[in-house]
């Protein structure tokens, strides 16, 4: 299934581990945060992700709702 040309992919919970977030101000020097393996939430409603596997398009999680309202009407085969 593509959204906009993109593939989605589906994310087992292993795939989740290990993930960094940066962080980057103008007068500060980067900083790098460690995700906690066990903290998924969907980029678009911050809610926690305990089901597998997670729809995942264009580097976004997507929690079943969000999938359902934002990626199903808008993809394509």
């Amino acid at each position: 299934m593509k959204v906009e040309g993109i593939e989605i992919e589906w994310w087992d919970k292993d795939k989740f581990k290990g993930r960094t977030i940066e962080i980057c101000t103008p007068d500060a020097p980067k900083t790098t945060i460690d995700v906690p393996d066990n903290d998924i939430l969907c980029d678009c409603c911050n809610s926690e992700i305990t089901e597998f596997p997670v729809a995942v398009w264009d580097g976004m999680a997507y929690c079943k709702e969000c999938l359902e309202k934002y990626l199903k009407p808008n993809a394509k085969e």
